[in-house]
């Protein structure tokens, strides 16, 4: 990926107590983490 391009993912979710309407959208973030091998990494610095 380049700096502002758009992709599109499918991503698999185990059930979940949530449902979303059609059209909604769902955010997502990435982060590194074995929790709780190890502490939280929240990525500031």
């Amino acid at each position: 990926m380049e700096p502002g391009e758009v992709a599109v993912y499918t991503i698999k979710l185990n059930p979940i107590a949530c449902m979303f309407k059609p059209g909604k959208k769902l955010w997502l973030y990435v982060s590194s983490s074995d929790f709780p091998n190890f502490d939280r990494n929240h990525n500031i610095g």
